[in-house]
């Protein structure tokens, strides 16, 4: 019998949701630090900024896919356009990448969004810190169901 984490054999829907959407949420973090960079070191000639942008989010509707298929021969058009839509509304954003161009959400609203998808419910998610019970959302976080497929 082989050896299984802890963790795995007391939560084993916790540890499959961390396994299938774990790196979509580090692609969009590494995504998101990467434009954040106010002064970027310079490309080579041969790669323009709209191809690094385009296949960065090539690769996260790759890592999006394999998220929402769960296994690669489960891929059908819808989770491929699925995929596809998610990674271009996360990719929307003004000409010079600091604003947000359309469909503006608030951190908390962000957050109660992932948690929801984790499989958590975020006004349960407390903390006990100074005598006082913190929470990701805050007071203020909404699923925000109409980006949800």
């Amino acid at each position: 019998m082989t050896a299984e984490p802890a963790a795995s054999r007391r939560h084993p829907a916790l540890a499959r949701a961390a396994w299938w959407w774990g790196p979509v949420v580090v692609y969009a973090a590494v995504i998101f630090i990467g434009s954040s960079i106010s002064q970027p070191p310079s490309l080579p000639e041969i790669v323009t900024d709209k191809s690094l942008h385009g296949s960065l989010y090539a690769g996260f509707a790759l890592v999006l896919l394999r998220a929402l298929a769960r296994r690669w021969n489960r891929v059908t058009l819808f989770t491929m356009a699925a995929a596809v839509v998610l990674a271009a509304l996360y990719g929307a954003s003004d000409e010079l990448g600091v604003g947000i161009a359309e469909n503006e959400m608030h951190v908390h609203d962000f957050h109660a969004t992932i948690l929801h998808c984790l499989g958590f419910d975020h006004t349960r998610l407390t903390y006990r810190h100074a005598g006082r019970d913190f929470r990701l959302t805050d007071v203020h976080g909404e699923v925000v169901k109409s980006i949800l497929v």
